[in-house]
């Protein structure tokens, strides 16, 4: 019956057919080699197109064992879709896709680039990892070209490019700006913001480095407070705060400072438990410990003083206490 039918709708047009190919046209033409079914719509005086069949979503699910290329049109999406041989794609047009171009007649409530099922968003640049956006909230978040691309640790977020770029197993950190944390790898509740804020420290815990190059090239220190652009910079020690550009600048392993003020303590190498309060306070020490000095230039006149206290601007102290 369905043969019948067939014939008697080709009946008032040429068709020319080949071992291989089928043509419909006005003209008799041979239909293109490379295609099995031909159909001019050109020579036609009655023009027309080429009817694909409409199911819902429900009656395109009961088809059974579709075949891989399968086409339909979705009326209830109103959207072509073919088979994959696993599931039911749409084929994207201007009025359903994101182009290169931008998109008008775009709605906030209802349009959006994102994920429908059950995964997590994920960006890339050149193919390279450029960041993601979590499917639960304890899960990485991040954006920047190869930022966090190997985490497997929980609650992170790394913004810039290169920001915990090695960080595996860490977990519950913050690093942003460019190269911030990018030496993490498995230390955990650290932030760091800024270009290269805590750049190259591999194992230290409950760090806060605020500033460009904060805490920059000291490969270790845990519970540290670095704020300001250089501040402790090469520091490697534990429990030290030092705010102020470059404060604590040549620190290394010096434990327990509080360094206040702009290049305050800037020398200090390995003195610990000083409090330096003031620009440029304690620039002269360098191994001297649990000195106090306090003031704008308040130093010591020997690098390696204890318990020594000046207070005042540029006051000084030339003896241990």
């Amino acid at each position: 019956m369905r043969s019948k039918i067939l014939l008697l709708l080709l009946a008032g047009l040429p068709v020319f057919a080949s071992a291989q190919n089928v043509g419909i046209n006005a003209t008799g033409a041979a239909p293109n080699a490379s295609a099995l079914l031909d159909i001019d719509a050109a020579s036609m005086g009655t023009k027309g197109g080429l009817l694909i069949p409409r199911l819902t979503t429900v009656e395109r699910n009961a088809i059974g064992t579709p075949a891989t290329s399968l086409l339909i049109f979705n009326s209830t999406t109103a959207q072509f879709e073919y088979f994959d041989g696993t599931i039911w794609r749409p084929l994207i047009s201007n009025a359903s896709g994101w182009t290169i171009n931008g998109n008008a007649g775009t709605s906030s409530a209802t349009n959006f680039i994102g994920t429908t099922d059950v995964q997590a968003l994920r960006f890339r640049t050149a193919n390279q990892f450029a960041g993601t956006l979590p499917l639960v909230g304890s899960q990485l978040v991040s954006y920047g070209l190869v930022a966090g691309q190997f985490n497997t640790g929980t609650g992170n977020t790394f913004l810039g490019n290169s920001a915990g770029v090695v960080n595996t197993t860490g977990q519950s950190n913050t690093f942003l700006g460019n190269g911030a944390g990018a030496g993490n790898i498995a230390s955990s509740n650290n932030t760091y913001v800024g270009t290269f804020a805590g750049n190259a420290n591999v194992n230290g815990q409950q760090n806060v480095y605020i500033g460009r190059l904060a805490g920059g090239n000291g490969i270790s220190g845990s519970d540290n407070i670095l704020i300001g652009n250089g501040a402790g910079l090469t520091n490697t020690a534990n429990n030290n705060v030092m705010i102020g550009s470059f404060s604590g600048n040549a620190a290394s392993t010096g434990g327990g400072n509080t360094f206040l003020g702009t290049q305050a303590g800037a020398a200090t190498s390995s003195g610990g438990q000083n409090t330096f309060i003031g620009t440029g306070a304690g620039s002269t020490n360098s191994t001297g410990t649990q000195n106090t000095l306090i003031g704008n230039g308040a130093s010591v006149n020997a690098n390696n003083l204890t318990n020594a206290t000046a207070i005042g601007r540029a006051s000084r102290v030339d003896a241990s206490d």
